[in-house]
């Protein structure tokens, strides 16, 4: 069975983050660094047409996920949004001028289980505009690099909450990107994350 494992602090809910206790049954010897694109397939495929989120989900939601392989964890370290298209970006708009209808929401938990999911964004408040990356991310930049494409990039920097995050791979948790809207005018739509890939003691 999934669960969600959470770590209470004051008033603040953070998404599987263990204890010490808990951190330390994890064997750090044959930790690898991850270096990878949310997928379309959860097994993690890189290919560009599984990494790259321009299409049109309008009609039907699709999931960006990243989930550890069962027997591991993976503890997030750094995560990065990037939009680019060919264009002036807009305050109004995503991209150069795309009106979204329902925008983009990030959760955390099991993908395609809502069930299990827990809302980064708040349900009401998807990110529908260029700006709206700087209401959850904790910094952005527009390039323009002088001439051509203009390109977006949002970063979150997790070791900053004072806590690792920690999806785990027998629960079948990840940080998922959910999109339902037309974005099939970008040229690259990306969503990338940092940390180490840890197998579980005793696996």
């Amino acid at each position: 069975m999934h669960s969600l494992k959470l770590f209470t602090k004051g008033k603040h809910i953070m998404p599987f983050a263990y204890s010490t206790f808990e951190y330390n049954m994890f064997n750090i010897r044959g930790t690898v660094p991850v270096f990878q694109f949310l997928s379309l397939n959860p097994s993690g495929s890189q290919s560009m047409s599984n990494i790259n989120a321009v299409g049109n989900y309008l009609a039907t939601p699709v999931e960006f996920t990243i989930v550890p392989p069962p027997g591991y964890i993976i503890v997030l370290n750094h995560a990065t949004a990037t939009v680019r298209d060919a264009g002036k970006f807009a305050s109004g708009n995503y991209g150069k001028d795309i009106e979204l209808i329902n925008g983009i929401s990030i959760f955390f938990g099991v993908p395609g289980v809502s069930a299990l999911q827990r809302p980064i964004t708040a349900p009401n408040v998807p990110i529908m505009t260029n700006p709206d990356w700087e209401i959850y991310s904790m910094d952005t930049n527009l390039s323009n690099y002088g001439v051509g494409e203009e390109q977006l990039c949002a970063q979150w920097r997790v070791d900053n909450l004072g806590r690792q995050v920690i999806l785990d791979g027998d629960d079948g948790t990840g940080l998922i990107m959910r999109l339902n809207d037309d974005f099939s005018d970008l040229v690259k739509h990306y969503f990338h994350v940092q940390g180490l890939l840890i197998k579980k003691k005793g696996d």
